[in-house]
């Protein structure tokens, strides 16, 4: 197979002027550059970098719907507390709380799920399963600390990006594709034909798009993680 090439951007011409006014020269130098009209999207994609944003520090969960909680010091809880949603802060040992009710309210899943034929129990599993993940979330921030990324393109004439984002895995299977949309459309009104474009209607990509929402929903990072837990 023939390989693409990475470069569109070829110089062809360069001419250098001189005039001279009274005891200046002035140089003009004139660069002709010519480009292919035609560009793979393809290469657009490739030209996407996932990058650490270094300007966001801040807890994910301040920003993030359905994270909010509180700590309690683990000496004032019953002997049967979680041990799993145990975690060590300012010297502390505290244990990550999260109001049921009000979580059900404002990020459950039951409904979404019931309504679209899922049995109630199924339905109640998978809500639970959310918030199962939910306080594994939460937990892994503390003990591990968290990263923010962003997605930046950059191709001939136009550029993109996007920052502020918490997870890599949907930074780069969902932003990047929709970066390098935003630059092939810029592209686009510069004159360029782009080729091999997503069709977002066709079957295997609105199904792909499906499954990533799906698994957002119930609190899986990848639709991969949710099909290993259908299976286990």
């Amino acid at each position: 197979m023939a390989k693409r090439k990475k470069e569109y951007r070829r110089e062809t011409k360069r001419k250098v002027r001189r005039e001279r006014k009274g005891d200046k020269m002035i140089i003009t130098t004139l660069v002709q550059t010519t480009t292919d009209a035609i560009i793979d999207f393809n290469d657009i994609l490739e030209a996407c970098e996932i990058v650490v944003d270094e300007h966001r520090s801040e807890p994910p969960w301040e920003d993030c719907d359905g994270y909010e909680h509180t700590l309690r010091n683990v000496e004032d809880e019953e002997p049967q507390y979680n041990q799993g949603h145990t975690v060590w802060f300012n010297r502390r040992r505290h244990l990550v709380v999260i109001d049921k009710d009000k979580w059900e309210k404002t990020c459950g899943n039951f409904a979404y799920f019931h309504h679209r034929g899922y049995a109630t129990q199924v339905a109640r599993q998978m809500e639970a399963e959310k918030l199962r993940r939910t306080y594994e979330q939460l937990v892994k921030w503390y003990r591990d600390g968290w990263e923010y990324w962003g997605v930046k393109c950059e191709y001939l004439d136009a550029e993109a990006s996007v920052w502020g984002i918490d997870d890599y895995a949907y930074a780069n299977d969902e932003e990047r594709i929709q970066i390098a949309q935003d630059v092939a459309c810029q592209l686009k009104r510069l004159g360029y034909d782009i080729v091999n474009t997503i069709d977002y209607t066709a079957p295997e990509v609105t199904q792909d798009r499906l499954r990533w929402q799906i698994a957002h929903n119930l609190g899986f990072k990848t639709p991969k993680e949710y099909r290993a837990w259908l299976t286990k």
